[in-house]
């Protein structure tokens, strides 16, 4: 009685491993690309070169969110986001 619990405890860690793994990454990605496009350049290729990115200019504000699906079989259709936020640098 007691294995298919410890099984479903370790199935339930190894998928929050990989959603954790994955906002990681998409925080990273998200972070470097608004650094980028602050300073004036492209967009870097990302991590996986899966990601979704949308950048929107707001005045001397730029904000980038980078969406990516989580690789998991058991988590079809889960996704995860993250936004980062900067001000435009003088000059570029």
């Amino acid at each position: 009685m007691a294995i298919p619990v410890i099984l479903l405890f370790l199935m339930a860690g190894v998928i929050m491993l990989s959603v954790m793994t994955n906002k990681l990454s998409v925080t990273d990605s998200a972070g470097a690309a608004v650094r980028a496009v602050a300073r004036g350049e492209q967009v870097p290729k990302l991590h996986s070169g899966t990601e979704v990115i949308s950048v929107e200019h707001e005045g001397d504000l730029v904000r980038v969110t980078v969406r990516r699906k989580v690789v998991n079989p058991l988590l079809a259709g889960f996704y995860v986001e993250e936004t980062a936020v900067a001000m435009v640098e003088p000059g570029s």
